[in-house]
């Protein structure tokens, strides 16, 4: 299961390789720019934050399995905030710093890329930007073994096998919310065909469901302490770190971007 991850974050860090956020729609009218201010803070607490598990590591390297499950949480809020400035300054959305949280954030990028208001430009553009349904994304299989493989990061099927992973933990959270423990019931059927299915998931979601993933302690949870090297752990970790960096720059640059076209 960790090679399984690691070849996850590997292909995320290829495709984020120059990865850029371009807008297309206009953003020439001004923002009060003092609401982003504590996320602008935040973020820049929580980079440093990260910077320092970081160093930590390097001083011993044993430190690394104990942090290794918590560091995906602290990318994911660096982003989140990053993420809920940006989508403040493109349209004026404020579902990042109010009732609409999380879920507001996710659901609202999605919206942006679904309709080409912004794509995200890196070493694929279309797997970046790419939309797909919970069912269409859960329909690929890979032969038993490939995605451990040392190399399978580079093979084309590895960002079809991070949706595919992506679903396992939309359906099970959907069901843990729903009181769901299978599908065996025509009613529980009919439920997964109208809620779950349709369910719309992207590739950046990855970062937020490593967020739910370290919560929940599911069969799926990796224990570093026991079942990990200490080296390759800390290896896991400077990948993770430096895939959401490549992330977290695009969307401080793209928010430069717009600030300059508000006039901020």
């Amino acid at each position: 299961m960790f090679r399984t991850h690691w070849n996850y974050i590997k292909c995320l860090n290829n495709l984020f390789t120059g990865l850029q956020i371009t807008v297309n729609v206009a953003t020439n009218t001004h923002l009060d720019s003092s609401l982003t201010r504590r996320f602008e803070r935040l973020s820049q607490i929580t980079h440093l934050s990260i910077q320092s598990e970081l160093n930590a590591c390097t001083q011993e390297v044993t430190y690394a399995s104990v942090i290794a499950p918590w560091i995906p949480v602290k990318c994911y809020y660096r982003l989140y905030y990053l993420e809920s400035i940006f989508l403040y300054y493109l349209c004026n959305d404020q579902c990042g710093f109010g009732v609409g949280g999380h879920s507001g954030v996710r659901k609202s990028l999605l919206d942006k890329l679904e309709s080409g208001k912004i794509t995200l430009v890196g070493r694929s553009s279309a797997e970046l930007s790419e939309v797909n349904t919970w069912e269409h994304a859960n329909i690929f299989h890979t032969s038993p073994g490939s995605n451990i493989g040392g190399d399978y990061y580079l093979n084309p099927d590895c960002p079809k096998s991070i949706r595919k992973k992506i679903t396992d933990y939309v359906r099970f959270d959907w069901m843990d919310k729903n009181h769901i423990k299978n599908f065996r019931t025509r009613r529980t059927q009919l439920l997964r065909d109208s809620d779950l299915k349709p369910k719309k998931l992207v590739l950046i979601d990855y970062f937020y469901w490593m967020r739910i993933k370290a919560n929940y302690r599911d069969v799926d949870f990796l224990d570093f302490e026991h079942d990990v090297r200490a080296v390759d752990s800390f290896e896991y970790i400077k990948e993770f770190i430096e895939t959401s960096e490549k992330y977290a720059t695009a969307l401080q640059d793209a928010v430069a971007i717009i600030k300059a076209n508000r006039r901020i």
